[in-house]
């Protein structure tokens, strides 16, 4: 009877912890993505990682990404101001293949977080240079 007991324990020990951890992820990805800006018809997008832990670039697009931006802006009076803008990054992300988008991640655990950077405005791509010299910019 006493170890029905303890084994019982352990279970809602752990299904607690489980739902406890599951209810944080779920936060951080609603945090995160109110800290991100989109543009609802752009390819380009910074999306939560799906463990709330970080945020990632997904390339949507039907080209390569050879280089892209950061930036940190705001919206007021439904006019869009960009704050402040990172370094240009060197990358390759492909054309998504069988439904897998291309992605590059950063996560809230190692040195740079872009997020940290943008304290009064929301983290968006700014800039994004192709393959076949096209350039996208967010204005």
């Amino acid at each position: 009877m006493k170890s029905n007991f303890t084994i019982l324990l352990a279970l809602l020990l752990l299904i607690s912890s489980f739902t406890s951890a599951q209810t944080t992820s779920e936060e951080n990805v609603r945090f995160l993505k109110s800290k991100l800006f989109n543009v609802g018809s752009a390819e380009y997008k910074l999306e939560p990682m799906k463990n709330g832990r970080g945020i990632e670039f997904v390339n949507r697009s039907n080209d390569v990404i050879i280089q892209f931006r950061l930036g940190c802006v705001k919206i007021k009076h439904n006019r869009l101001t960009i704050l402040s803008e990172e370094n240009l990054e060197n990358t390759r992300l492909d054309i998504p293949t069988d439904n897998k988008f291309q992605t590059i991640s950063w996560s809230a655990t190692h040195g740079f977080f872009p997020l940290d950077e943008c304290k009064k405005g929301k983290l968006a791509v700014v800039e994004v240079h192709l393959e076949n010299g096209k350039i996208w910019k967010l204005s």
